[in-house]
């Protein structure tokens, strides 16, 4: 189950812990680090290193290299929740307007979302069946420039609590059982036009 909406996310997952990222070093930082949320453990990858983006107090977590994605494993705690605030920095680190591909992978399923126009306020969260097992985020990289992944605020939670779809996947589902029962109300009376009774 895919959320836009944190408040949705929130109540679909059990026992949320969250990263602010607000203890980053604003220096270089080699890759991997090991961080938390709340009681859940994981690992931040990226190839060339991180770099915090924003100001303090409020730092994110950003590549050291554009074309870097980040990818979050090796979670403690049983993680079947991931939501977070993804959106594109520059070079300094300051917000820039991009788009931004989450996935998150659990056994041999893969969900993905890609977010476009992003700000500092971009979310979009995961809700599993089954433990998480990776997630990447990676920039979209624009005609002209670059621009760098960032999360802020990563959530990490249990799923203990049953996921509840956002109205408009409600909309969607109600619109998609229509569409089944016009259909076969279409076939069933097509199949009565081409009885024919025996003489």
């Amino acid at each position: 189950m895919t959320y836009t909406n944190e408040a949705a996310f929130l109540a679909a997952i059990s026992a949320p812990g969250t990263d602010s990222f607000n203890d980053l070093s604003l220096l270089f930082m080699t890759s991997p680090l090991s961080r938390s949320a709340g009681s859940y453990g994981y690992t931040a990858g990226a190839t060339n290193g991180f770099y915090a983006g924003g100001t303090t107090p409020d730092l994110w977590l950003g590549t050291n290299m554009a074309h870097d994605p980040i990818v979050l494993g090796s979670f403690t705690g049983n993680v079947y929740g991931l939501g977070g605030l993804f959106f594109t920095t520059d070079n300094l680190g300051a917000a820039k307007i991009g788009n931004i591909t989450v996935s998150v992978t659990s056994g041999a399923v893969t969900a993905s979302r890609t977010l476009t126009e992003t700000s500092i306020g971009s979310f979009v969260g995961f809700v599993s069946a089954t433990p998480l097992d990776q997630a990447t985020i990676t920039a979209q990289q624009p005609l002209l420039g670059f621009t760098w992944p960032t999360i802020n605020n990563l959530t990490l939670g249990g799923a203990s609590v049953a996921a509840v779809p956002e109205p408009a996947t409600w909309a969607m589902m109600i619109v998609g059982l229509g569409a089944i029962g016009a259909s076969l109300r279409r076939r069933a009376g097509s199949v009565g036009a081409r009885f024919v009774p025996a003489p």
